[in-house]
């Protein structure tokens, strides 16, 4: 055991701590206030053989005390780097913040560059087409707005969690705080740290400056209505996910998805977009997917899944994810007949043929094999 100076056998470790601990520890960890909640797990592999060799001196005041000046200290240490992390979070931020200005500037630059490229063509035009300017020019602003509304709810969000880090950043750059307010500061800002984390994401403008527009073609004169037409890249908050591969699926069988991609006007995304998607299993390996071919704003999505257990589907769109993302998808493995014993009777072969089965539910036998 390390944490003692007996040199007596590990049965324990805690997970708080990241320790590992014999038994008089383990009590004496249960008798501090402090650490009394802390999860400890026992080893299985500590068998009677072991624990007969194994006399546990009794907890007294001494391992209490040590115990709790320990975590203390450990609490204090930790609290020194967690207002490091805050430090740079702040500054992080606060890049975080230009970047965004600058997009909201590029957004309206490009704003203005599409609309003298309308206002251009429209010019030769008759008075009968102002109708069409007046459609195109208010997609535009229309799709800058939502733009720079959702910049907005970012840096709202940034400048929230900055408040949050300036206040955890004053509350433990004092290092004269007592013990127990050490310990409470760390649990209390480690939490609030986490989620800060997952609120603010990687600090990216979730929006880029796309504003399309899309010229006449050479036909216009015979086309009147095609004068041109405005869009822009994906939004995420209009973007939407469907399939059963969502929610669950077999181990070993494909599951399947699809994303519909929309921009700031609620309409189908026809252009390329940075779209990202990843699977986290629940032993953390690679999950390989694939993606089909694009149609009218939809990804078709494929994956198979190795491991029984819940999955994790992440999908963002320009480093922000859509709504409802991570979704939770369970996975089960097929019941294995070979477990079973002899079959009473066999007919049929797996298949989508004439005489054979997929995955067959709701056949019966009499207990006669029949």
């Amino acid at each position: 055991c390390g944490a003692c100076d007996e040199n007596h056998l590990v049965t324990s470790h805690c997970r708080d701590c990241q320790e590992d601990l014999c038994e008089s520890c383990v009590i004496a960890h249960q008798r501090v206030k402090l650490t009394r909640d802390h999860v400890i797990s026992h080893y299985a592999d500590v068998n009677n053989a072991n624990r007969q060799t194994f006399t546990p001196h009794s907890a007294n005041d001494s391992d209490v005390i040590r115990v709790y000046k320990e975590t203390a200290e450990k609490s204090r240490h930790e609290n020194k780097r967690l207002c490091e992390v805050a430090k740079e979070g702040l500054a992080q931020c606060e890049k975080a913040l230009m970047r965004i200005t600058a997009r909201e500037r590029e957004i309206v630059a490009k704003r203005e560059i599409i609309t003298r490229n309308v206002h251009q063509m429209i010019e030769g035009l008759t008075m009968y087409m102002r109708e069409q300017e007046t459609f195109l020019l208010e997609r535009i602003n229309r799709i800058s707005q939502v733009k720079c509304l959702s910049l907005e709810d970012q840096q709202q969000n940034i400048r929230k969690s900055q408040l949050l880090l300036g206040e955890i950043y004053k509350a433990l750059e004092d290092n004269n705080m007592s013990d127990r307010l050490a310990i409470e500061n760390n649990k209390k800002y480690t939490q609030i740290m986490e989620q800060i984390k997952r609120e603010v994401g990687p600090l990216e403008p979730y929006e880029d400056d796309v504003i399309n527009f899309m010229g006449p073609d050479e036909t216009f004169m015979n086309s009147m209505t095609k004068i041109g037409y405005v869009s822009s890249s994906g939004f995420y908050k209009n973007c939407k996910v469907e399939g059963d591969g969502l929610k669950k699926g077999v181990l070993g069988h494909y599951c399947r998805f699809i994303v519909t991609l929309k921009d700031h006007l609620g309409e189908p995304c026809i252009s390329q977009q940075n779209l990202g998607i990843s699977i986290q299993s629940p032993d953390n390996h690679k999950v390989g997917l694939k993606v089909g071919e694009v149609r009218n704003g939809q990804y078709p999505v494929q994956w198979r899944p190795h491991v029984e257990g819940e999955h994790r589907i992440y999908i963002q769109l320009n480093s922000a994810s859509i709504p409802g993302s991570p979704f939770t998808c369970m996975i089960r493995a097929c019941r294995n007949y070979q477990t079973i014993g002899e079959p009473s009777l066999v007919f049929g072969t797996e298949g989508a043929a004439d005489g054979e089965f997929c995955r067959p539910w709701g056949v019966c036998c009499t207990k006669d094999g029949r």
